[in-house]
């Protein structure tokens, strides 16, 4: 087979909705609740996502009967070893008690989110040789003739979970590595393309960084791109939840959260989430965003700036910033998300389509799988960093190369390399950490069939 050249519908952009007024969260009272005469019927209120106190001894029910409300008007039931919580509708008397109710930690209204992508170019494999050199990749993203320099391990035993819009698990560059695990739709499709462009950079045979990990589809996301908080925080508790599982078997080095979406605003319920699952020893990448704003505005991104996330900007193949990536304190380091060839799905047919589609996407959707890859190769050779998200953040930033980028308040103008592996100056990185200079790209994957598009 060979490459064909086709084109096809207008993919999404990244445009962060959010409907949520955030709310005073921190309980402080105890109330014994009453239905008053002027109740308000379920759902008058709207949907709202909360967590549970860790020392309150109720259980998730209780606190709902307690709060005013019913089971049957709750959507989740947030339950694993590292966070508690729920996800429903409420009635104006309900949502109203829960800024002083004891027992809540924290709370949100149900907010959108989407896929951080923004433009769609063509014919581009650089980013794997910027991740494995020093210095600017330099020269014409749609040439194919980089190469890419990486321990032979690349990720082996490490579990990433990609939060996005699900993965094409057949695509034949995933080579049965790819399996889905949650679906907030109940579909074990990628009906958008998003998810798999993700997860072919993070791990897929030709275009990934770490070629032998485990990819894990946790689908929030629907076709148009969007999801809300409730479905995400519900796919953070299948990971908790799978974690505590596996981090007990063989041959586990590791599980990583790759979340490339965002929001407009701050919220506050998903970063303690995602808080949680980092306390629980999970790894986490996420998309600085793409509004050319403080990265500090908007989640997940801004939970990294008193956390261990690991926040992705986006550069391009000249180490130039790109002109839609967020900045600032709460980017942690910056990495390939300009024109990035990668898997994807058949859009005229997701489900029964070609399995050998690959396509050109940009944004900081993309630069955060880049480092989601550079994780799985770093826990590879670095066993004791399997639940130690702190130092493993330390670390990228470590490794990460000073560059000059337009100076803005805070932002640390670092690009992530995985030469703390093949120049063996990684902390504890076994004495002979053995290299590979692979052909130019990696060579394309043989029989795919290339969509080239661009945002208009």
């Amino acid at each position: 087979m060979r490459f064909t050249a086709s084109s096809v519908l207008s993919f999404i952009s990244f445009v962060a909705l959010a409907t949520a007024t955030v709310l005073p969260r921190h309980a402080n009272e105890t109330h014994s609740i009453e239905h008053d005469d002027d109740y308000e019927s379920p759902g008058s209120g709207g949907d709202y996502v909360v967590l549970v106190d860790d020392e309150d001894e109720r259980s998730i029910e209780q606190l709902i009967v307690e709060l005013g409300g019913s089971m049957s008007d709750i959507k989740y039931v947030y339950d694993n070893p590292y966070f508690k919580g729920f996800a429903g509708s409420m009635s104006k008397h309900c949502a109203g008690r829960l800024s002083n109710f004891t027992g809540i930690a924290s709370y949100d209204k149900k907010t959108t989110f989407w896929a951080a992508d923004v433009q769609i170019r063509s014919n581009v494999t650089w980013g794997l040789q910027r991740i494995s050199q020093s210095g600017a990749t330099g020269g014409r993203a749609r040439d194919q003739t980089f190469t890419y320099t990486f321990d032979t391990s690349l990720g082996e035993g490490v579990d990433i979970y990609i939060v996005d819009t699900g993965i094409d698990v057949n695509h034949i560059d995933f080579e049965g590595r790819a399996t889905f695990g949650w679906s907030f739709d109940g579909s074990d499709v990628d009906g958008n393309g998003h998810g798999t462009h993700c997860a072919g950079t993070a791990a897929s045979s030709t275009f990934g960084i770490a070629s032998k990990a485990n990819l894990i589809a946790v689908k929030v996301l629907g076709d148009d791109g969007s999801g809300s908080n409730d479905d995400i925080i519900q796919g953070l508790s299948f990971v908790a939840s799978e974690h505590a599982r596996r981090k007990t078997e063989p041959g586990f080095r590791g599980s990583i959260i790759s979340m490339s979406l965002g929001s407009s605003q701050v919220v506050d319920v998903l970063d303690r989430a995602i808080a949680k699952t980092i306390a629980a020893g999970i790894h986490v990448s996420v998309a600085a965003g793409n509004s050319a704003v403080d990265a500090c505005t908007s989640s997940p991104g801004a939970g990294s700036r008193n956390g261990a996330v690991i926040s992705v900007g986006a550069v391009d193949i000249n180490d130039v910033r790109a002109s839609f990536s967020n900045f600032g304190r709460c980017v942690t380091t910056y990495g390939p998300g300009v024109q990035i060839l990668s898997t994807f799905i058949d859009p005229q047919d997701p489900v029964n389509g070609q399995q050998n589609i690959i396509n050109v996407l940009s944004g900081t959707s993309m630069a955060c799988p880049h480092i989601t890859g550079l994780i799985a190769s770093y826990l590879s050779v670095n066993p004791q960093l399997v639940e130690d998200p702190v130092a493993m953040k330390a670390l990228i930033i470590a490794n990460s190369e000073r560059v000059n980028l337009d100076p803005k308040a805070g932002d640390p103008s670092i690009v992530a390399t995985n030469l703390g592996i093949i120049n063996n100056s990684a902390p504890n990185t076994p004495n002979e950490v053995p290299q590979q200079a692979a052909p130019p790209a990696r060579r394309p994957v043989r029989g795919a069939r290339r969509f080239g598009r661009t945002r208009v």
